[in-house]
Order: C-alpha cells, then structure tokens, then sequence
C-alpha cells in the first residue's frame, strides 16, 4: 500500500532495516516527494539511511565522518543535507558540521559551529537559501553562511533562552513557534 493516501490517514509505513538494535537520537529530513534521510543515532552514530517512499525500501548512504548522536539535520537547498553537533559515543561534545551531497553520496567537512554554544540539543531549520540554528541555553538565533561559517541574525533574539532538550521549534514562513511538537 502507498504512504501517500488522498484522504490523509496513517497507513502502516515500511519495516525499519536497521542493521543495529536502536536507532535513538537520529535527525530526518526529507530530500525529495519520495525519499526521507535518517542520519546518525544511537547505534549507528556514522550511518545514514534513504526511505524510497514510493517501493518501501531502505538503502545505506554515504557514512559521516564523525558518528554523532543528539545532534540535527536540515535541508541546505541546492546544496544538500546539513548535519551538525551532537556527542559521539562517549558523550563528548561534537562541534563539527558536515553536508550531503546527494549526487556524490558523500559527506564533507564542513567550519564547526561556533566555540560557545552547546553543540547537542541545537535545532537547523531549512530557510530559504540557507539553514537557522538554535542553540541550547542561548536566546540568539544564528545563521549558516555561504563560507560554511555561523552568524547571529541582527536584531533576532528569542522571548526566552531555547531549550533544546525539553522544547523543539518550528519555523512556518516567517515565523519562529517554540513548543512542544
């Protein structure tokens, strides 16, 4: 059966391929109408993985070049899929960023996040042309450049300090909602 249903109900989506036991702490976007990326989690810090939608079927993709767990993903348009921060393995702070190119099925190294933020818990959200993060305990919000480095937007600061552990943001057009979701 189609996960893609006119009346929009749930449908019963494909058996999950893992090769491990857990997939926890993993980031997902979605690429494209037919395909979903899971990247990273506990268990398969290094791994990321393509939901064909459309035939159910799961296929490893390019492997990160640091594992990473409790970190986060989003879309980079044109360019591809974003990763960034997390812990590895030991619980260790991972500060490096690392984009997908889709067409090479590779990850490159892309300048860390910024020296005083906290790395885990942060949120990268697509924005147009670029990817906005949020950071845990900080009340900026702060902006992936063309040169792969990180900024705070001017004159944007959050109503109160984001928690990334207990709170999750959505942007929807030019708005920031912070909640639970």
């Amino acid at each position: 059966m189609s996960p893609f249903v006119a009346d929009l109900t749930w449908v019963k989506g494909p058996e999950l391929n893992w090769e491990v036991d857990s997939v926890f702490y993993s980031c997902a976007v979605q690429l494209n109408y037919t395909t979903s990326m899971f990247v990273g989690g506990n268990g398969m810090e290094f791994d990321s993985w393509l939901l064909n939608w459309k035939d159910n079927s799961w296929t490893t993709s390019g492997e990160l070049n640091e594992g990473r767990l409790y970190h986060s993903c989003a879309i980079l348009e044109g360019k591809g899929v974003l990763v960034a921060g997390g812990v590895n393995n030991n619980f260790d702070p991972v500060t490096s960023v690392e984009l997908y190119d889709p067409s090479t099925d590779q990850w490159t190294m892309q300048p860390s996040l910024p020296e005083d933020v906290t790395a885990y818990y942060l949120s990268l959200h697509s924005w147009g042309n670029t990817v906005i993060a949020l950071f845990d305990g900080e009340d900026h919000v702060y902006q992936y450049g063309d040169d792969g480095t990180w900024s705070m937007l001017d004159g944007v600061v959050l109503s109160a300090p984001y928690s990334g552990f207990n709170g999750r943001a959505v942007l929807v057009d030019d708005y920031m909602a912070l909640g639970c979701i």
